[in-house]
């Protein structure tokens, strides 16, 4: 499995953590766009990795580039602080069994639950550069806030 595969998996592992409500930190709508080459990036896993110990919140993008976060229950947004934001996109590898169309059709819009991995059963590769793929290279950042709008567009180039 790649680096990206494992530090996706691991977010979402982290994230599922805790069944109860008892002991979780307050969590705040968050959003946001993300775009490639002036167009919005579809069907990417969008990671906000806490460099403050909070849980992980992930999301993934619609048609237009739109993400909502999760951290315990579908759409509940993340916890307040500093982010590094994580992305993968992963496309089937050529052996893979499923195609685009049939991985677009399981769900590119379905919020992801906290428990859940994003590959929806997928193997493949991480199409986005190397970059974006790591909390320690990532160029992007943010900070959630407990109140105001938590909405975070970011560009890759």
């Amino acid at each position: 499995m790649n680096r990206v595969g494992v530090i996706v998996i691991a977010s979402l592992l982290l994230a599922g953590c805790g069944g109860g409500s008892a002991g979780r930190l307050a969590v705040y709508p968050t959003t946001g766009k993300i775009s490639m080459a002036g167009g919005p990036l579809v069907g990417a896993v969008v990671t906000f990795v806490s460099s403050e110990g909070k849980p992980s919140a992930i999301g993934r993008t619609d048609e237009q580039g739109v993400y909502h976060l999760t951290t315990y229950e579908a759409q509940d947004g993340a916890a307040a602080g500093n982010f590094s934001v994580v992305l993968a996109l992963i496309q089937p590898s050529s052996s893979s069994p499923a195609s685009t169309d049939e991985s677009h059709a399981a769900g590119v819009n379905d919020p992801l639950p906290s428990n859940s991995h994003s590959g929806k059963g997928q193997t493949g590769d991480n199409v986005l550069p190397e970059m974006y793929t790591s909390a320690a290279s990532t160029p992007f950042h943010a900070e959630v806030k407990s109140g105001g709008d938590n909405a975070f567009d970011f560009e890759l180039k």
